[in-house]
């Protein structure tokens, strides 16, 4: 069987949209709930400025506490990863003190995105993110590169493939560990991710090929088919189908990690997950986010 590896991104994508702000205990019981799931690896939190995203604004006194727990540790030692999303110096600074061991870089496909997002044109976010890789490598983390707006964009409408391709063949030769296009509207259409996923596959790796789908239309299943079909063993989900970017319009929750387990199930790939830790946290998060 061929081993599916789940990248659990509720406490970090699936909080940063959400009008609720949860407690630092509740982030703590949240994320030994999914430690105890066994993802392959977990989102912890993001390191940009607390005002602009004020849900993940204790992302150091989090990290801090979360380092300190023996389940945290048992789960390290068990090869799990645990992640934080940087956007510029600053974040991967702070991120180098925090004791995680991975991290999350993104690029927009299209300059109207990229401007919302992290305030920066597409060229100007592309520098800094090479930086990051190359700097996050030299330090021994793992990192996952992501192209923001894959697809579709709230401001500019169907994205062409050309400068995904680019950015996911830059990502590659930086360094990237896990490189995944995002369909941060949930918008793809599944030719059009089989068409990106096959030219992709002729300048990548398809073991380093990864997939965020959001589920706004209800296709993040079928589009993971296709990814599977193709060789694609990464892909992202949330408990309780939390999530979606607060400077995108219309970027509703992510894929329901229930659901992309259900089906992993199958498509008889090699799970080794904990179902009931799965079903703790995601009804923390209904009760808390209620």
């Amino acid at each position: 069987m061929k081993p599916l590896l789940w990248h659990e991104v509720a406490p970090r994508d699936g909080l940063q949209n959400e009008t609720k702000i949860l407690q630092l205990e509740d982030k703590l019981a949240l994320l030994q709930h999914l430690a105890a799931a066994r993802p392959s690896s977990i989102e912890v939190t993001s390191f940009v400025r607390g005002d602009r995203v004020p849900q993940l604004a204790d992302a150091a006194e989090l990290c801090q506490r979360l380092t300190q727990q023996d389940w945290y540790q048992q789960a390290r030692g068990n090869g799990m990863r645990f992640t934080g999303l940087v956007a510029n110096q600053r974040g991967l600074d702070r991120l180098l003190q925090s004791g995680l061991d991975s991290i999350t870089v993104l690029v927009s496909a299209t300059e109207s995105h990229s401007q919302a997002n992290v305030g920066m044109s597409r060229q100007a976010a592309k520098r800094v993110v090479a930086a990051l890789i190359q700097q996050a490598k030299s330090a021994g983390l793992q990192v996952r590169a992501y192209v923001s707006m894959a697809f579709v964009c709230p401001f500019e409408g169907a994205v062409a493939p050309e400068p995904v391709l680019e950015l996911m063949a830059e990502f590659d030769a930086q360094g990237a560990d896990v490189i995944l296009p995002a369909d941060t509207l949930g918008a793809a259409h599944p030719e059009r991710v089989r068409a990106l996923l096959q030219s992709a596959h002729k300048l990548i790796q398809i073991k380093k090929l990864g997939m965020h789908m959001h589920n706004t239309h209800g296709r993040a299943l079928q589009n993971c088919q296709i990814g599977w079909q193709l060789g694609v063993q990464h892909f992202d989900a949330a408990a309780a189908g939390t999530g979606g970017c607060p400077f995108a319009p219309g970027a509703a929750g992510n894929l329901d990690s229930s659901s992309l387990l259900e089906w992993a199930v199958g498509c008889n790939a090699d799970l080794r997950v904990d179902r009931a830790a799965l079903n703790q946290a995601a009804d923390l998060l209904r009760q808390k986010l209620a």
